[in-house]
């Protein structure tokens, strides 16, 4: 007579957990009315999925005794997926001089990415600068981390944009002009500022 066996029940597992049997599931209720010793081996055929880190294995199962004697194979279903978003830390809420206000070297980067099966994630971000009015203002950065399977966390830093330095400009070199001659209002003769800021 061929043996029997119960096997174990179809599983759905995130990424990052191993598909041994101590997670997936072993075989039970091996029993045979000769062999004692009988014990089910399983082969796997790996089907992956749209997105990278997810896939559906179909194991099959299979139970044999030493005459030969072999029980009907049994399939079970192990689903993976990814299902946590990435995690990180937000820059904080800062305030800055108008010309450092694009520079995350100043005003705060994102250093300490994490998913639970992706690596080499590097969070961006978008500016919403409608509240600036004349260099001064908010600017509200939205942080956005998105793994390989689109899980994806997001957060909005507060850039405050203040104007302290005043403009700089060099003077015209002194020239000299004759009294009754139109040119001392014509820039172009008198010299004109260069002015920054």
């Amino acid at each position: 007579l061929e043996p029997t066996f119960t096997r174990p029940a179809d599983i759905t597992i995130e990424c990052d957990e191993l598909t041994t049997v101590a997670v997936t599931g072993d075989v039970t209720n091996e029993t045979d009315m000769c062999d004692a010793t009988i014990q089910a081996i399983f082969s796997d055929v790996v089907v992956v999925g749209v997105c990278p880190k997810e896939m559906v294995i179909t194991r099959t199962w299979s139970l044999e005794d030493d005459c030969g004697n072999d029980a009907p194979d049994q399939i079970q279903k192990i689903t993976i997926r990814d299902t946590k978003a990435p995690a990180f830390t937000c820059p904080v809420d800062v305030t800055v001089n108008c010309e450092d206000a694009l520079n995350p070297a100043l005003t705060g980067d994102v250093t300490d990415e994490m998913d639970n099966c992706d690596t080499g994630l590097d969070a961006t971000f978008l500016d919403d600068n409608s509240g600036l009015v004349d260099c001064s203002g908010p600017i509200i950065r939205t942080w956005t981390l998105m793994d390989g399977c689109d899980n994806t966390t997001t957060c909005d830093q507060t850039i405050m944009v203040q104007d302290v330095t005043a403009p700089t400009f060099s003077c015209p070199a002194a020239v000299s002009v004759d009294c009754s001659s139109q040119d001392i209002d014509d820039l172009t003769v008198t010299g004109n500022i260069t002015a920054t800021d």
